[in-house]
């Protein structure tokens, strides 16, 4: 069992019988975080070693926040294409009611690609014009099962950088974040409740 050294601190410096023979190293890591290692040797040959991390707590820099916003953005633009093609795809019986249910979609994600576009702008940032890619599934179904998995995405993202903007200290970014969250949970529990009796 290693022997704890009785060391003292005083005004950053480590202090200790004469003999000891003390290296301490600073080093910041690719996660960002700074880690000081300290490794004693004591005359009586017993080895010491302490790892400090210094963390940041995985706060965002402006740039970062304005890079994901960019990806929500992105991701914001490509649901309104893929609601106007899906309503325009749309086939069968049940093609009346699946074309409203596309098109009434649209309104929530273009007021939401708006007010990103608007907040990246007012970071310093220059808002994305690309959207992301939209899948073309060649059924109703398909469709159905894309827009769930685009809305669940969407909701967890959104999650995900409201928790970022919180750290970051944009009270006003949480609360329109959280606003998109149940704005996208409702997307997710309408389109799983059409799927439930949706035939195979």
């Amino acid at each position: 069992m290693l022997k704890r050294p009785q060391f003292s601190q005083s005004k950053g410096h480590i202090s200790r019988d004469a003999s000891a023979t003390i290296s301490i190293g600073c080093y910041i890591c690719d996660d960002g975080d700074a880690r000081t290692t300290t490794l004693a040797t004591s005359p009586d040959g017993y080895d010491y070693c302490w790892i400090l991390r210094y963390t940041t707590g995985g706060l965002l820099t402006k740039e970062d926040l304005i890079d994901r916003l960019n990806e929500d953005l992105a991701s914001e633009l490509g649901a309104v294409i893929m609601y106007l093609t899906y309503a325009a795809k749309a086939t069968g019986p049940y093609r009346p009611q699946l074309a409203q249910f596309f098109l009434a979609e649209v309104a929530d994600e273009q007021l939401h690609a708006q007010y990103l576009s608007n907040k990246v702008v007012a970071l310093g940032g220059e808002p994305t014009t690309v959207p992301r890619p939209v899948p073309l599934p060649d059924s109703n179904r398909g469709m159905l099962e894309e827009v769930l998995r685009a809305e669940r995405e969407a909701t967890e993202s959104y999650t995900q950088r409201a928790q970022q903007a919180e750290d970051y200290g944009d009270k006003g970014l949480v609360v329109q974040l959280e606003d998109f969250i149940r704005d996208e949970s409702s997307h997710v529990e309408e389109t799983e409740r059409i799927l439930r009796d949706w035939p195979v």
